[in-house]
């Protein structure tokens, strides 16, 4: 018997529309970045990674990399958005993807990693891209593929926290230290809930949150397993989770929210008693 994942959507769903709300989540992302102030940065420090590991990036500039350019760039990324939220093309796409690789190197190349939220929305439309056909008549299956990604990727960071850390990961100060350390890093609205509460919580019960909120990534790779009806509470549960992170420790996941958003809207279109993946 051959195994393979078959979705059963009845084509109630318009996902061309998802597309561009998918389009709109990257929008909200460059729009409100401050990409633009890394011009101040001495480019001595900068990090040369992917692809300025063959062209080197101070081959270009001698001091700081220049604002104009910096600022096209960005300009760049929202108008290849806005045609393809137009006219929806997969060349340009492809264009698009190329402009925000090359925009996170950059980021990064003055230091820090790729955000998780970030890699997380980047491969989602990368697997989209690859998934699509010229004529995005296939969009379904395209979604289809990107979500079988998105929830393996919440599963496979809650079992590495686990192997690698239980239990002592989830005992003593290993959490309450994250709480302190991402609250004091500078963020949008310096939020100090996460020292304010560390006053008043016993860090065993905020070690058990820690613990519940990792099985509940655990949990995540069941949405593509079982009934609609519960993957819909799992996903309920994941965007609290994300709004406590954010609340505790300044650490934004709000791409993550608006694609559970997305899946919840696919399962309810879709029937609750169904499932949106079955093996046959």
């Amino acid at each position: 018997m051959k195994n393979n994942f078959h979705k059963k959507f009845p084509g109630k769903i318009n996902y061309f529309i998802l597309y561009k709300i998918l389009l709109l989540i990257w929008a909200q992302y460059v729009i409100l970045d401050k990409f633009t102030v890394l011009s101040n940065l001495h480019i001595s420090i900068f990090h040369n990674r992917g692809v300025f590991r063959l062209i080197s990036i101070d081959n270009f500039f001698d001091t700081h990399i220049s604002v104009v350019f910096l600022l096209f760039l960005k300009i760049s990324i929202l108008a290849i958005l806005v045609l393809n939220f137009l006219q929806n093309n997969r060349t340009s796409l492809l264009i698009f993807i190329i402009l925000i690789y090359i925009y996170e190197l950059i980021k990064k190349g003055f230091g820090g990693h790729l955000d998780h939220r970030i890699l997380t929305l980047y491969i989602f439309t990368l697997i989209i891209y690859i998934s699509l056909e010229n004529d995005f008549t296939n969009l379904d299956d395209a979604f289809k593929f990107s979500y079988l990604f998105f929830f393996l990727q919440y599963f496979f960071i809650g079992i590495a926290r686990i192997f690698s850390g239980f239990p002592e990961v989830f005992l003593g100060s290993t959490f309450t230290d994250w709480i302190i350390q991402r609250s004091l890093r500078p963020s949008y609205f310096n939020l100090e809930i996460g020292l304010k509460a560390l006053e008043y919580l016993p860090t065993n019960f905020l070690n058990f949150i820690f613990f519940i909120s990792t099985i509940f990534e655990v949990g995540a790779i069941f949405c593509i397993l079982i009934r609609n009806k519960y993957s819909i509470l799992i996903c309920i549960l994941l965007i609290f989770f994300h709004f406590g992170i954010y609340l505790f420790m300044s650490v934004n996941f709000i791409e993550n929210i608006f694609l559970l958003l997305l899946f919840i809207y696919i399962v309810e279109k879709d029937g609750l008693n169904e499932k949106i993946y079955s093996i046959h």
